[in-house]
């Protein structure tokens, strides 16, 4: 059966989301991270303050994933001092 290979071929990705300060905003991303269709599942790993850390499943690749996020101003991705994105996949919530 082809199932278990394209189960392999999902590439899984960690993404840290700032500003997920109550139940209702975790509940917010979480549905919104599962709504976008270039996600299969997103699981919260870890949450430590107002930063939630997410498990991502991928249909695609992460410059896809990119992309539909900057289609939605929901999650921001995180710059540094000078505007760049920081490595490691940090968005902030702002919704």
């Amino acid at each position: 059966s082809s199932a278990a290979s394209d189960v392999y071929k999902r590439q899984v990705i960690k993404v840290s989301i700032a500003n997920i300060g109550s139940v209702k905003s975790y509940a917010s991303a979480t549905e919104y991270l599962n709504s976008l269709s270039v996600i299969e599942n997103a699981t919260l790993v870890e949450q430590s303050g107002t930063v939630a850390t997410y498990s991502l499943t991928l249909i695609g690749t992460v410059d896809d994933l990119l992309n539909s996020i900057k289609l939605e101003s929901k999650l921001r991705p995180v710059t540094d001092a000078y505007g760049q994105t920081v490595k490691g996949h940090s968005f902030y919530w702002s919704n």
